[in-house]
């Protein structure tokens, strides 16, 4: 416990002496100037943002990196296909996790729906058109078209107001609402002036530093908050090279949260410019699991962010950056091991389609067909094959390909989800050779 390293909160508490205020100060400054501390250089009512390094978070960042070596050579293994039903399902699940995180109810069935829906498989109007509509996915599809987004190499941070506010657009449906000034609680009722590195005064000994769940957030002022000029810092550090890219991502997520910018959709925002911020370091399965672990986690998460927004802290960003990497870390763990499993039940399901092949005589092509088929039902997919992704599979014209896709059907190992145009996948025949329920919530064995 000696060497134990503290929040500047509890150690201030802890102190008894007269000094309690000037000791504060000192270790404020220690911490601040150490060699080992990275500063970000942006000032906030509670002090210049900065992050320590203590021995726990060089080893979490060196687990992270290692364990994402191992996502990405799993990731590798799998066939192309299957990697896009998989980040589809991703997408999905986080698209969920952040709704239900703000108490919005999104059912797995909607979010599938949206995810198909900004995939182009859906026909559907921009929810900037239509009002959501509960029920469907579509008031999902903005979310989603941003999740599904952070696969392509454009994506990046939005670099103006205006590109936020087009964020927020597509996930509520409104745009960013105010003039780039906004102007924080303080416990007073009264804004106050930043005043970076000032000691915690005896309002804060009463009403900072608790660790407990429903503590309130913006218990401190945070002062008259300039959107353009933190916005313009919180880009500023995700591209910074002062800060190493973990760091720093995460630390500019937690910048967003504490701005707040907007009366609504703020967390759900806030959840995918982190990943979005940290996309450039972490593979992308990995990043598109993050709200789901946050929102498993949600109680901790919110406690790292109360704690990070007492002033007594002084803008120390260390301990929510460690308890990020904590979650993240959760996440990779369930990844890989998903992943691994899934790697196991690939080779098992190319292992029966062969021997389904052999047993009814299949020609090369229809088995080719039925490999893919049998790739999207253990997956988990909901989108069917449609005849021209047969057509490319077998490098056929999809007159020919037809006669391929009747040959499973006579054979019982696809039904038609539509005739025109035409979509199909494995049957409940198919499915019960594989080990799956009709629903596919069982893994093959």
């Amino acid at each position: 416990m000696k060497n134990e390293y503290t929040t500047l909160a509890r150690l201030f508490h802890a102190d008894r002496s007269s000094d309690a205020v000037k000791h504060h100060d000192d270790l404020v400054k220690a911490r601040l100037e150490a060699d080992s501390t990275f500063r970000t250089g942006i000032i906030t009512p509670l002090g210049e943002l900065f992050i320590a390094t203590p021995a726990a978070m060089s080893r979490s960042v060196e687990d992270i990196l290692l364990t994402e070596r191992r996502i990405g050579d799993l990731w590798s293994q799998l066939p192309a296909r299957v990697k896009t039903q998989y980040v589809r399902t991703f997408a999905a699940r986080e698209i969920q996790a952040t709704s239900e995180m703000e108490g919005i109810n999104c059912n797995p069935e909607e979010a599938v729906q949206a995810v198909a829906m900004a995939c182009g498989d859906q026909t559907s109007q921009s929810p900037r058109r239509r009002g959501p509509k509960q029920g469907d996915g579509t008031r999902f599809v903005g979310l989603a078209r941003l999740y599904m987004g952070l696969c392509e190499e454009s994506v990046d941070m939005p670099r103006s107001l205006e590109d936020l506010s087009r964020i927020y657009e597509d996930v509520s449906g409104k745009g960013l609402v105010g003039d780039g000034q906004k102007e924080g609680p303080s416990a007073d009722g009264q804004a106050d002036e930043a005043q970076p590195g000032a000691g915690p005064d005896e309002g804060d000994r009463k009403q900072a530093g608790s660790e407990e769940e429903g503590t309130s957030r913006n218990a401190v002022g945070r002062g008259q908050v300039d959107l353009n000029v933190l916005l313009t810092e919180m880009i500023g550090l995700v591209q910074s090279d002062a800060v190493p890219n973990l760091q720093s991502g995460i630390a500019s997520h937690f910048l967003f949260e504490y701005m707040q910018p907007n009366h609504e959709g703020n967390g759900q925002v806030g959840r995918y410019l982190l990943a979005l911020g940290l996309n450039r370091v972490l593979t992308r399965p990995t990043t598109l699991t993050l709200s789901q672990v946050i929102n498993e986690h949600r109680s901790t998460y919110r406690r790292a962010l109360a704690e990070a927004e007492d002033r007594i802290n002084a803008g120390e960003l260390t301990f929510f950056v460690m308890t990020m990497l904590d979650l993240i870390g959760m996440a990779q763990e369930e990844l890989a091991n998903e992943l691994g499993l899934k790697t196991d039940q690939l080779v098992k399901a190319c292992d029966l389609s062969r021997t389904l092949s052999s047993e009814h005589e299949l020609t090369d092509k229809a088995s080719t067909i039925l490999c893919s088929v049998m790739q999207g039902e253990l997956f988990g997919s909901a989108t069917p094959i449609d005849l021209d992704e047969a057509s490319d599979l077998v490098r056929m014209k999809k007159q020919t390909t037809r006669k391929y896709i009747d040959e499973l059907d006579r054979n019982g190992f696809v039904s038609f989800t539509c005739r025109r145009p035409l979509k199909f996948r494995g049957s409940d025949t198919l499915r019960e050779q594989m080990g799956l329920c009709t629903e596919g919530s069982y893994p093959m064995e």
